[in-house]
């Protein structure tokens, strides 16, 4: 199994590097930015996540599916992403535009569940 990269796009900085380091202990290499722009500073510096967790309320009022809309333009239309809010209502209305959603507290095995099937779309596209 080759490792797996996970981009973590969360302003708080203590749900960031405790996502981080979950993803670590799963064995993936998981690298967390504070905003959309930080996000784009990995991806210039060369990591090519497999997949990212993306907050919904980012700074500068950007939005997670702000946020996953850019990541898709740069890297591919289909790159697994799932945004996690506390807002139930946000959830549906994200889901009903076609987008991974997740409500917090979220729960490990979600999350694992959602990479396990990224990573083997990833793996069959390849």
């Amino acid at each position: 199994v080759s490792v797996r990269r996970v981009l973590v796009v969360e302003d708080d900085p203590d749900s960031r590097s405790a996502l981080v380091a979950l993803l670590g202990s799963w064995g993936c290499v998981a690298k967390g930015a504070a905003s959309v722009p930080g996000a784009l500073a990995l991806l210039d510096d060369g990591y090519q996540p497999e997949a990212a967790v993306v907050d919904f309320r980012l700074p500068d009022n950007a939005t997670g599916a702000d946020a996953v809309r850019i990541l898709r333009e740069r890297i591919a239309p289909d790159f697994p992403a799932v945004i996690v809010t506390g807002d139930a209502g946000i959830a549906d209305r994200l889901r009903d535009s076609g987008l991974t959603v997740m409500v917090k507290p979220v729960r490990p095995i979600q999350l694992r569940a959602f990479l396990s099937q990224s990573f083997t779309r990833v793996q069959g596209s390849r």
